[in-house]
């Protein structure tokens, strides 16, 4: 839940570049959230208790990003490695607007190209969310559009919307937006700590005057390539300096300089995002190698074949593969694998904890599996037939990721037909 408002357009503290892949802190954030700076140390200290906890987020922040809070020098110390950072970074931007403008004339634009770096307007950010979560709705079956459905009503804009909940009694009060053109004069001290807190400032058109904007500069061909390095810098440093000075700031409240320095030592910054966020794929044979069985379970129980050709099944189609980070979140807590795979599975004591398949002896054949987060097992009722357990673990994930009704998955029948989930 905290990663979701981390990551949620309408606060304005992480953008992503590559359909929600990896996250940067937002540039526009200094700008339109006054309670940015709080909001990233609050940031900062969750990457912090994630670390030290050895838990797993499902918020891949960058590791350009790690570089930056965590100590490291420089990633990108010469002007062209920034550059061609901007085009790792966003493609897109680079694509149509850096490359373009290095290998043709300036006055074939036909019109004037201010010395400026554009922010993403909350429009834009909530359609790249939209789009990502309609993206995965799609990869569902058929049965789960309700949940399709509701992803879309949560993406609505709010004017209002911020990290904290706004009182009942609040007067709404008018949109403020950001001017076209903003500067240092516009920043925001984010540190406004009254309750529930100051309204967002919305981005529609809007860009940042880059440095050296203050002697009315224009893109010319004769300073294009200054220009573009002055833009590469902004988006690697210079727009992200300050939110990535707050949450290291939260980071060492966290965790001591003396293990920072360490971890200096011994990681790169790849590294440190891998264990802060863990692996983007799932690989299912490492997850069956590495899975317990109790309760009278073994691998050789018709219940578990069932469970694995279910697994594998949905591994080797492209529209159902999404199906494997929700089975993993269901049952662990995070849709990501930790560094090490399987094997170094943590439960929520903070020891490893084995993937674990249990019988479900206080369930039923028409029972949902059940699911105890905080020690990565999944019980699974007594199914009579490999239809009926496939059935019953795509209907459980539908339901666990749909808002909670308590009618769900009765289906008119008695009440062992609930689903569940645990710790």
């Amino acid at each position: 839940l905290a990663a979701e408002a981390f990551i949620s357009p309408e606060n304005r503290l992480l953008c992503s570049y590559d359909r929600q892949q990896t996250f940067f802190p937002d540039p526009a954030a200094i700008y339109c959230n006054p309670h940015w700076q709080m909001d990233y140390e609050a940031l900062g200290r969750l990457l912090g208790l994630a670390l030290w906890q050895n838990c797993t987020l499902d918020l891949p922040i960058h590791p350009h990003v790690c570089a930056l809070i965590f100590g490291f020098d420089d990633p990108h110390p010469d002007p062209d490695d920034k550059v061609a950072f901007l085009e790792e970074m966003d493609p897109e931007l680079y694509k149509t607007k850096v490359k373009w403008l290095l290998e043709n004339p300036v006055e074939d634009l036909g019109v004037e190209l201010s010395w400026g770096a554009p922010l993403l307007s909350t429009e834009e950010m909530l359609k790249s969310k939209a789009s990502s979560s309609m993206s995965r709705a799609r990869s569902r079956s058929s049965s789960d559009a309700s949940t399709a459905s509701h992803v879309e009503a949560q993406n609505e804009p709010s004017s209002s919307s911020t990290m904290r909940s706004p009182s009942p009694q609040q007067v709404p009060q008018p949109v403020e937006r950001l001017p076209a053109v903003v500067n240092n004069s516009d920043r925001l001290f984010g540190i406004h700590r009254s309750y529930p807190g100051q309204h967002m400032r919305e981005v529609s058109s809007c860009e940042v005057a880059l440095e050296g904007a203050d002697r009315e500069l224009v893109v010319t061909d004769e300073n294009k390539n200054l220009y573009v390095r002055t833009l590469a810098r902004w988006y690697a440093l210079d727009g992200i300096r300050d939110q990535a000075e707050a949450m290291k700031a939260g980071l060492r409240k966290v965790v001591p300089e003396a293990i920072m320095e360490e971890l200096r030592g011994l990681l790169q910054p790849t590294d440190i995002a891998q264990l802060l966020s863990g692996l983007g794929g799932i690989d299912v044979d490492d997850w069956e190698r590495n899975t317990a069985y109790s309760h009278g379970l073994n691998r050789n129980t018709d219940l578990v074949d069932w469970f694995w050709r279910t697994v594998h099944s949905w591994a080797d189609r492209d529209e159902d593969r999404p199906l494997l980070a929700r089975l993993l979140q269901f049952v662990t807590g995070s849709a990501r694998v930790p560094v090490g795979g399987f094997a170094e599975l943590i439960g929520f004591n903070g020891g490893r904890q084995p993937f674990t398949l249990s019988k479900g002896m206080h369930l039923t054949a028409r029972s949902l599996p059940m699911a105890h987060a905080c020690i990565c097992t999944l019980d699974l009722p007594p199914y009579e037939d490999f239809e009926t357990c496939q059935s019953k673990m795509r209907q459980m994930l539908e339901l666990g990721s749909a808002p909670f009704d308590e009618g769900a998955g009765r289906g008119g029948e008695s009440d062992d037909d609930d689903s569940g989930r645990e710790g």
